[in-house]
């Protein structure tokens, strides 16, 4: 059997998918200014929402087979291959370098003119209070002139924007739609699962520390899912003292 490939096939399927994007790009565009600009839609929790959709979705594909990574849920090596892992204490490491830190800002705090960072710092409030003048100069100048912190400049600032709030919806549905007659879990309101975000190396410390508080608050049922790749010999910190 002889099976004819033309050089225009994978030029023709780029340009179907380069369409379909363009057509859900519109769609969020369109969503976006229905909402009076991006602003509200990040109030509202809209783009954290889409986000969430796209990895449930992708998870589910993954899930059922229908999408493949190479070596992770097809095609598997009959032995792993194990990989050295350079193991830090990074706890430590945090703990020196936080300790050294701490030590400078006292140290800035102690010899700057207190009076003129606090002009600063009330310049920066009145600034956002107004809305006329420019913020960044005025930190700039801040950090420059009077040693003023990042977190002292954040809160003259949060003084008058307040802080922002994540909105607390969730996606629901996105497995029901890959799997289609499939029977889909649903969660029960109940916080029974924490599913931390990516932080650098969080998984051999703050997960580990997680994991102790909860135990601490007489809630060792909570199940900690980490959706990172995590290095198998390092699986060993997540279990509770």
């Amino acid at each position: 059997m002889v099976v004819h490939c033309s050089p225009d096939d994978g030029l023709m399927n780029i340009n179907i998918s380069h369409f379909l994007f363009s057509l859900r790009l519109v769609y969020f565009i369109t969503e976006i200014e229905e909402m009076v600009g991006m602003a509200h839609a990040v109030a509202e929790g809209i783009p954290k929402l889409h986000i969430e959709e796209c990895a449930a979705r992708r998870q589910a594909r993954l899930t059922v087979g229908s999408e493949v990574i190479m070596g992770v849920n097809k095609y598997r090596l009959e032995k792993e291959e194990t990989v050295d892992m350079l193991a830090i204490d990074r706890l430590k490491s945090c703990t020196r370098l936080r300790e050294h830190e701490k030590m400078n800002l006292y140290k800035v705090r102690e010899s700057r003119d207190a009076e003129a960072a606090n002009r600063c710092l009330a310049a920066i409030e009145q600034c956002a209070r107004s809305r006329d003048g420019n913020l960044l100069e005025l930190a700039v100048e801040a950090v420059r002139a009077r040693g003023c912190s990042v977190g002292e400049i954040t809160d003259a600032m949060k003084s008058v924007f307040r802080e922002h709030k994540a909105s607390t919806s969730m996606v629901s549905g996105a497995y029901r739609s890959e799997f289609s007659k499939r029977e889909e879990i649903t969660p029960s309101h109940k916080h029974n699962l924490i599913l931390p975000t990516h932080q650098a190396a969080g998984h051999k410390t703050l997960v580990p520390e997680l994991i102790k508080e909860l135990c601490n608050l007489s809630l060792p049922d909570i199940t900690v899912i980490c959706g990172w790749v995590i290095p198998p010999q390092f699986a060993g910190v997540y279990q509770p003292e």
